[in-house]
C-alpha cells in the first residue's frame, strides 16, 4: 500500500516510521507522485483548502481532522474520514491533550496550582479528561457548564459546580479559567485582576479586547507527545482498514 504522510507533523512522521518498518510504500504529502488509490494521512488541524483538496480526489482515504461543509463535499461517500470522529481515538486524544496542558498551564502561572483559583468550563470528552487528572493530582478546581444533567454528574468529580448562565457573575472569585467550550461564552464577563484564560477549544470562546491574558493551546499532542499521539492515530487508521 502506498500511504502519503504529512510528514511536518511530528504525529504523522511517527505514523510514518511505523508504517516504514512494516515495509509500507511512504511518500511526503507534497511528494508528485500520484495519488490515485493510495492512503493520505493529514494533521488533524490541517485545514484544506479547495485546491489541495482536489489534490487528493484519486486517494482510496483520507484521513484527518474535520473539514469545511465545501471541502468535504470534493470527496466522494466514506473516502475522508475525520478522525476525531472515531470514539476510541477521540477519548485517548483527549486524555493526552489534558496531559499535555500541564505544560502550558504550569510554565504561565506564577503559583502552585494549589493555590490557584481554577475553573473549568464544558462538560465533553476533554472536560471529563481534565476533572479526571486534576483529581488524580488532587489539584482543587471548579467546573460551569451548559448541560444540568452533567452538571449533576459533575459533582461525583468535583465539590463545587454551577451553571454557565451564572459565569458573568462568578468569574472574578478565579484567577484561572480553563475553556473547553466551542463557543463565545466571555463576551459580557468581567474577570478578577491578573486571570489568565487558557483557550482548549477549537473556536475562540472570546472577542477582542476583554481584558484578561488569552492564551490559545492548539495541537498539545502534537507538540507535547507526539509518539504517543501517532500511535493513537495509527492504530485508528488501522481499525479502518481492516473493516472496509
Amino acid at each position: 500500500m502506498r500511504y502519503f504522510l504529512e510528514l511536518a507533523d511530528d504525529r504523522i512522521k511517527y505514523v510514518g516510521e511505523i508504517l516504514s518498518q512494516r515495509g509500507e510504500e511512504i511518500y511526503d504529502i507534497e511528494a508528485p507522485s500520484s495519488r490515485e488509490g493510495s492512503i493520505v494521512i493529514l494533521s488533524p488541524a490541517h485545514k484544506l483548502s479547495i485546491d489541495e483538496a482536489k489534490k487528493y480526489g484519486g486517494a482510496k482515504t483520507i484521513f484527518g481532522g474535520k473539514q469545511t461543509d465545501e471541502v468535504a463535499s470534493l470527496f466522494s461517500r466514506g473516502q475522508y474520514i475525520n478522525v476525531l470522529l472515531d470514539e476510541t481515538f477521540a477519548m485517548i486524544n483527549s486524555s493526552l491533550t489534558a496531559e499535555n496542558f500541564l505544560v502550558p498551564l504550569i510554565s504561565s502561572t506564577s503559583f502552585s496550582l494549589y493555590d490557584e483559583r481554577i475553573l473549568i468550563t464544558g462538560s465533553g470528552r476533554l472536560a471529563h479528561a481534565l476533572w479526571q487528572l486534576m483529581n488524580r493530582l488532587d489539584i482543587p478546581f471548579s467546573v460551569t457548564m451548559r448541560d444540568k444533567k452533567a452538571l449533576s454528574s459533575a459533582k461525583s468529580f468535583v465539590k463545587e459546580s454551577f451553571l454557565l448562565s451564572e459565569l458573568e457573575n462568578r468569574a472574578k472569585e478565579f484567577s484561572v479559567i480553563i475553556n473547553t467550550i466551542p463557543d463565545k461564552i466571555f463576551e459580557n464577563v468581567k474577570f478578577s485582576d491578573n486571570c489568565i484564560l487558557f483557550e482548549l477549544s477549537s473556536v475562540k470562546s472570546r472577542g477582542e479586547n476583554i481584558g484578561v491574558k488569552y492564551i490559545t493551546c492548539p495541537a498539545l499532542p502534537g507538540k507535547y507527545s507526539p509518539k504517543s499521539a501517532g500511535k493513537a492515530l495509527l492504530e485508528m487508521v488501522d481499525r479502518h482498514i481492516k473493516t472496509t
